[in-house]
């Protein structure tokens, strides 16, 4: 059998609803859809076993490259604020923004995917007056820029790969 395809999910800031969303992708079960395409879910703040120390050594593995991610999908938009600190957003137990490790993992990661509206443009966090700084992965509202910015290209040279929807219905 050859190496699993190793899948790491984030959750920044958001309901949640895009997690839910892919729970009824498939008639078996997630764990078992990502079994039968021989997919390794390395760690999903919801769904995974693994906390605390076990994570984090997950988390830096893959921010390090020591750990293969061949796709890192962030749900929910990224707060970098206040100031630009991303202090609003921090890992629990990390004392690091959310920010932080999304784009250290980003840089090692085969292909970056942005899971839902908040995750590609901000979404509803981006509104009004958007006190947190909410931003997506690429934009920020209508606007380019956002956590990544339009000029990022994945360890496999592609371009944050934007899956549509609030939340993205999983079936094709």
């Amino acid at each position: 059998m050859s190496e699993p395809f190793n899948l790491l999910w984030l959750q920044a800031g958001s309901c949640g609803g895009c997690t839910m969303s892919t729970l009824a992708a498939d008639d078996v079960g997630l764990v078992r859809a990502l079994e039968r395409f021989n997919i390794r879910l390395l760690w999903h703040p919801s769904l995974s076993e693994e906390s605390g120390a076990d994570a984090l050594a997950i988390l830096e593995g893959a921010a390090d490259g020591r750990i293969r991610v061949d796709a890192l999908c962030v749900e929910g938009a990224i707060l970098t604020g206040p100031n630009g600190t991303g202090r609003f957003q921090l890992l629990s137990g990390t004392g690091k923004p959310l920010a932080q490790w999304v784009a250290a993992i980003a840089a090692h990661a085969r292909a970056v995917l942005a899971i839902g509206s908040c995750a590609a443009f901000g979404g509803v966090p981006t509104a009004t007056s958007n006190p947190t700084d909410a931003v997506g992965l690429v934009y920020a509202g209508a606007d380019s820029g956002g956590l990544l910015g339009t000029e990022f290209r994945s360890g496999a040279g592609l371009p944050v790969i934007n899956v549509a929807g609030c939340a993205p219905i999983p079936a094709g």
